[in-house]
């Protein structure tokens, strides 16, 4: 079982199990960042969690891309998963995104039509036909912003099935998306009849030694040591869509600052072709931000040059420029690197400080600059990538096509690390 000491939040079509008082309580999970992969993690409880013994696929990796959840399909016959008709409105949904790369034909048996789908493993980008199906799920914790309290079960949530070999690379053996694909987590966790606004916060953590927090609707959202609402720190910015049919992502970036200094990039650097490619993505499936060839080298150089005096070592794999910081010490941002800002289009600035610019390595006193070359036919601009995203409290607001963005919480004295998960113990939501 893998070593989550957490629990989970999930999906749509749903009752109540435990009645919360007035006060509007939504879905919470805690995640959990894996120290072999550093991928993010949260618990989603897929049979019964009080009479059953916990298997991996009660873990899903977060994957804020993914057009629909999926987990492996253990056995023929499960009681609490059902196949989903081809002629459905949601196999229409979760047929929108299939791959060309992977052949994914409805299937008949027994006289039924069943939905199959694509579904892809984000590390691997192995995708293959699965069978999407309805799934009961269970938040084993909800949360009115301050606390947790009891749980919430959902029916016929749409998730599709695996097969064994997406496991490869992967460190648990599912996966969540929080997309704009309506089959969605997003989505299928925020139904209107519970109140909710269909928009989520996440706040990934630092390191595998303290729990994040994933939120479902909208706030409060609060965190130990901070004295308010998360929100009243919060810039914001539009989400943008590549098509009407995309599901990841983007951000408008007019500009890439080191220390106050832009870099020389040509105009429409981070704009959209007439293909479709370009725009600055986020992602929590990629590691560390990954710049297009002719942005990355302007961007290295620039830093290159901002830290000339630093003493430099040997590069790291995947990394192109490392330091010795022996003689650096700490500051309440991480180490004392120069300042990366993100220009954004709306005039606000997202700052990345040396937490969240830089990658302290195993290898003694070592730190390198953590971001990546994507080469010239990168099909992003730039993906901000999960290293990047740590410690900042990211609001998804899919109503508004709005991210509300904090940049690092370590500038106002706390983490990710900081929710309070404390609370009675929970009762069988099965009963």
């Amino acid at each position: 079982m893998h070593p989550l000491p957490l629990f989970f939040f999930l999906l749509l079509t749903s009752f109540c199990i435990i009645q919360v008082s007035s006060q509007t309580y939504r879905p919470l999970a805690a995640i959990y960042k894996d120290p072999h992969t550093s991928l993010y993690i949260i618990t989603i409880f897929t049979n019964n969690p009080y009479r059953a013994n916990l298997e991996d696929n009660n873990y899903f990796v977060i994957d804020i891309n993914a057009p629909f959840s999926w987990d492996l399909c253990l056995y023929d016959f499960d009681p609490y998963r059902r196949p989903i008709a081809c002629t459905s409105q949601d196999c229409n949904r979760g047929r929108t995104y299939l791959s060309p790369l992977c052949q994914s034909n409805n299937t008949l048996a027994e006289g039924q039509c069943y939905c199959n789908v694509t579904a892809t493993n984000p590390v691997t980008n192995m995708c293959a036909s699965s069978r999407l199906t309805y799934k009961v799920l269970i938040t084993p914790w909800t949360t009115n912003g301050d606390h947790v309290s009891g749980h919430i079960r959902f029916d016929d949530v749409c998730i599709s099935c695996a097969p064994h070999s997406f496991l490869d690379s992967f460190p648990v053996s599912a996966l969540a998306s929080f997309s704009w694909s309506p089959l969605s987590l997003t989505t299928q966790l925020t139904p209107s009849d519970l109140g909710l606004a269909r928009m989520f916060a996440i706040c990934l953590p630092g390191d595998s030694k303290r729990n994040g927090v994933l939120f479902f609707g909208d706030g409060p959202y609060y965190l130990m040591h901070f004295p308010a609402d998360i929100r009243s720190i919060l810039s914001y910015t539009p989400l943008i869509r590549r098509d009407n049919i995309s599901v990841e992502y983007y951000i408008g970036v007019k500009k890439i600052l080191i220390q106050g200094d832009p870099l020389k990039l040509k105009d429409g650097t981070f704009k959209f072709d007439t293909s479709g490619n370009g725009g600055v993505m986020l992602s929590t499936v990629v590691p560390y931000t990954v710049l297009r060839s002719d942005i990355y080298h302007v961007f290295l150089k620039k830093f290159s040059k901002a830290t000339h005096g630093y003493p430099k070592v040997d590069k790291i794999h995947p990394f192109d420029l490392c330091f010795n910081t022996t003689q650096l010490g700490p500051t309440l941002v991480g180490l004392p690197f120069p300042r990366v800002d993100l220009a954004l289009s709306n005039g606000t600035r997202w700052a990345m400080f040396g937490a969240n610019s830089m990658k302290k390595m195993r290898k003694g006193s070592v730190a390198c600059l953590a971001f990546v070359d994507g080469g010239m036919t990168a099909k992003q601009a730039v993906v901000i990538g999960a290293h990047q995203l740590e410690n900042n409290f990211l609001q998804f607001d899919l109503v508004s096509s709005r991210l509300g963005f904090s940049s690092s919480l370590l500038t106002h004295r706390t983490n990710c690390g900081n929710f309070n998960f404390t609370s009675d113990a929970p009762t069988d939501p099965w009963g």
